[in-house]
């Protein structure tokens, strides 16, 4: 539980860093003229105007650079890409110091793209946009899918230290952990579906982090009870081998990993 809380600490620790080094580059945004002077360039995406812009010869000494909210957004999906690295390391950091392990966190950091997955898939499904509100929803995503990643593996470990057998180990955390997992990763999507669905005023700002959320918690959850044990599994079977030969215990009886 220690531990569940350091990483959530560690995820908003690494996003409130990120917000603070846009905010410091960023201090106000230039919006004196970004007033559109008609409705329809309102729906010409940035991309499309810088292939008009790529293809249009200019005079010499003539530039076209885009100005407004192109840049302010840009920054953001910079600055939120930060957060997601940072804590991503921040995350790994801290799982190394609790474990006494580099092998055991790589294991539980693989509940991480299978939750990017989810979220791709899900705002393709439903249309949305990458936004602010959808990276939010992705930073908020790793830490919610580590701690469920963490419950396997920390239990796989403590049955290891009885002295359980390496395959048994993994296949009765599996089946001890999956009612946790399943009860925070449900009520997490049962308690976002309103705000993913747009009920109520205000919630259409909301619903790209919701669906974020939803989406990669979704998939990871499908996922993580079986890519997380099997790569387990599969490394320290290598090493459980190897120690047999060379005749050194994998798992010392303090719990590190060598």
């Amino acid at each position: 539980m220690q531990t569940t809380k350091l990483v959530i600490a560690a995820v908003l620790l690494a996003a409130l860093s990120g917000a603070v080094w846009w905010a410091k580059r960023h201090p106000q945004s230039d919006t004196s003229s970004t007033t559109p002077a008609s409705p329809a360039v309102v729906n010409i995406p940035d991309a499309s105007i810088e292939s008009i812009v790529k293809d249009t010869t200019s005079p010499e000494g003539v530039r076209v650079k885009l100005r407004g909210t192109v840049q302010s957004m840009r920054a953001s999906f910079s600055s939120f890409g930060l957060g997601l690295i940072l804590s991503v390391i921040l995350v790994y950091l801290v799982l190394v110091a609790q474990f006494a392990s580099f092998l055991d966190p790589l294991i539980i950091l693989l509940a991480i793209p299978t939750g990017l997955t989810g979220v791709i898939a899900t705002l393709l499904l439903t249309g949305t946009t990458l936004n602010v509100m959808s990276l939010m929803g992705v930073v908020m995503m790793v830490g919610i899918v580590v701690s469920n990643s963490i419950l396997i593996v920390e239990f796989t470990r403590h049955l290891r230290r009885d002295g359980v057998a390496l395959e048994q180990a993994v296949a009765l955390a599996c089946r001890v952990r999956l009612r946790p997992v399943l009860m925070t990763s449900l009520a997490t999507i049962l308690g976002l579906l309103p705000m993913a669905a747009k009920f109520g005023t205000g919630s259409e700002a909301y619903a790209p982090l919701a669906r974020a959320i939803i989406g990669g918690l979704t998939v990871s959850v499908i996922t993580t009870v079986f890519i997380v044990p099997a790569a387990y599994l599969l490394a320290y079977r290598r090493r459980d081998r190897a120690a047999q030969i060379s005749g050194v215990a994998a798992i010392p009886a303090d719990g590190t990993s060598i």
